[in-house]
């Protein structure tokens, strides 16, 4: 046993200095060892309880069981419910067998949430991917529409000349001319800044935003 001379320490809880003495520091050491050895068996058991189970229903080992499904067995043969099996089972394959290594001791229920979280968040980041891909195509297609209506009107140069351009071109005839669907779709500066955007690469543009995910 560890020998630990007696200590006064202040107690932010109660607000007071504690004579710390040589019983209290044994039960200590005591506890504390208890403590991180049971942190050790729930990292351990989450891991092999996921791995066994995804084992069983993998390889199909339930048959020895003379159960005909992973269900039939998860229901006869085990005394855990259905959906705890699968929350092992899906956290496993979330994480992978390292990553569970290395978080098992937030144990089952925490695991599960992290992991429904963390699948939240690929959605919305691939929900955000397929927006910013229909942006640029959307802005692509409109310089693209820009530039086959400024050949009418004799406009050419970059993207940015032929956009001023045109709306250069409808500014001046604007009384004169029926309504075009460039002239009521936008404005000068939102045309402008669809250049930018018919440019950017959606990679580019995800990583970028990565930070939020």
């Amino acid at each position: 046993m560890i020998e630990l001379p007696s200590i006064t320490m202040y107690d932010d809880e109660s607000k007071k200095e504690i004579s710390v003495t040589l019983d209290m520091q044994q039960k200590a050491v005591e506890n504390h060892n208890k403590i991180l050895t049971s942190a050790n068996v729930i990292v351990n058991a989450v891991y092999d309880m996921a791995i066994s189970l995804k084992s069983m229903r993998d390889d199909k080992l339930y048959l020895a069981y003379g159960c005909k499904s992973f269900r039939q067995y998860c229901d006869e043969q085990l005394q855990i419910s259905r959906a705890q099996v699968y929350n092992y089972i899906n956290v496993l394959e979330h994480f992978g067998e390292e990553g569970l290594k290395e978080k098992g001791h937030y144990g089952i229920t925490k695991l599960k949430q992290i992991e429904k979280e963390s699948k939240s968040k690929e959605r919305r980041r691939e929900e955000l991917y397929k927006c910013t891909v229909e942006i640029g195509e959307i802005a692509r297609s409109f310089i693209k529409d820009t530039r086959e209506f400024a050949k009418e009107i004799n406009v050419t140069g970059t993207d940015e000349e032929v956009i001023n351009g045109v709306f250069d071109f409808f500014d001046k005839h604007k009384k004169d001319l029926t309504p075009h669907k460039f002239d009521r779709f936008m404005d000068r500066d939102m045309a402008l800044n669809l250049i930018d955007v018919s440019r950017k690469d959606p990679d580019e543009v995800m990583a970028s935003v990565d930070h939020y995910f």
